[in-house]
């Protein structure tokens, strides 16, 4: 393992997967990731599979880790295996071996807690297949001689990471509008007041992410937040939600925070902002900008919205009826409606047209 790897990843949030694939390879483990698990659980930086098995444990509702809860109660200033934390009868019928890690292939694992004074605490653990057999003595002492470079370099990312996102809750809280910080996996880090206060019938209490009262457009949510996080930027999409306490329709902004914004242990993934305003015009930049249509879709968005059918808008627009069906499925897709009649009633509730 390059050390000098590890303190470049301190300062550069980049390096962190590949700090981690390599204590992966050395130590056999199928990947390796950072986890904060104060004050609220979320993937800081993974190798391999790390966010994606993330991620599905949240879909999974799985809200309790029984690995960190032993970790936190031992306290013990270096690694520690499954066979550290449980006795074996226990894993047997401990639900997250039993129902997540071994239907998955997984199963095995060596952890550690850093604790960050006035920011948090963190786990780095590696996962190991389950067919290749617990992580062993040689590979403990190998993470345990990493370590202290490892702490040195978790402290420094995540200092600097609390640093940044104060200065991201200064910035929201000045939004005029309904504003929340989602980590990766869609859990909510911040909300101004105004959030609060808008989305009390828009969102689903006591779920592992932000969920929607309004299915359909939850699942458009849920699949902005799935995305890889190489691909985090595509996720920015606008959708609209029915308020199930008020009935009006909202505009609801998913955008990713990158850049400087994002940089090392940050918990805030995205924005999620919400538009209360529902008589905006939209035009068809309006509409390009909402739901991440082309300037043809919301070319023929805007002509069903204004009464003309496909036949009328292939002879408008001079192209074939079949390239025109196609646009029109794509958006539906993209603003979450299933008939022309329902895109139609979407635009005219938010231009009263």
């Amino acid at each position: 393992m390059n050390i000098n790897l590890i303190y470049e990843a301190a300062v550069v949030s980049e390096k962190w997967p590949l700090v981690l694939e390599s204590i992966a390879q050395e130590t056999g483990g199928a990947f390796a990731a950072v986890l904060s698990v104060s004050p609220s659980v979320h993937v800081c930086a993974a190798s391999g599979d790390g966010h994606a098995l993330f991620q599905d444990s949240v879909r999974q509702g799985l809200d309790y880790n029984a690995r960190i809860d032993r970790l936190l109660r031992l306290v013990h200033p270096g690694f520690l295996t499954d066979n550290d934390l449980f006795e074996p009868t226990e894993m047997v019928s401990e639900p997250l071996y039993r129902d997540f890690l071994y239907p998955r292939g997984y199963g095995w694992f060596a952890g550690t807690l850093i604790e960050v004074p006035h920011v948090g605490t963190y786990e780095i653990g590696i996962e190991r297949r389950y067919k290749d057999g617990p992580i062993g003595p040689d590979h403990i002492r190998y993470l345990n001689r990493l370590r202290p470079h490892l702490t040195r370099a978790v402290m420094i990312a995540a200092t600097l990471g609390a640093n940044r996102a104060e200065k991201l809750q200064d910035v929201f809280e000045t939004l005029q509008r309904p504003a929340a910080i989602l980590s990766q996996s869609g859990q909510i880090c911040a909300a101004n007041a105004q959030f609060v206060e808008k989305s009390r019938g828009l969102f689903q209490a006591g779920t592992a992410r932000v969920t929607l009262l309004d299915t359909k457009a939850d699942a458009m949510l849920a699949r902005a937040l799935a995305a890889p996080p190489r691909s985090a930027a595509e996720a920015a999409l606008s959708l609209v939600a029915r308020d199930f306490e008020t009935q009006e329709p909202h505009l609801l902004h998913l955008v990713p925070i990158s850049g400087a914004a994002n940089d090392i242990f940050a918990p805030g993934k995205f924005m999620l902002m919400l538009t209360s305003e529902s008589r905006a015009s939209l035009s068809p930049q309006t509409l390009m900008d909402l739901f991440s249509l082309t300037p043809a879709e919301a070319r023929v968005a805007k002509g069903l919205a204004e009464g003309w059918s496909v036949e009328e808008l292939s002879q408008r627009f001079g192209s074939t009826k079949g390239t025109l069906r196609t646009q029109v499925k794509r958006v539906l897709a993209k603003t979450g409606t299933e008939r022309q009649a329902q895109l139609v009633a979407l635009i005219a509730r938010f231009s009263g047209c």
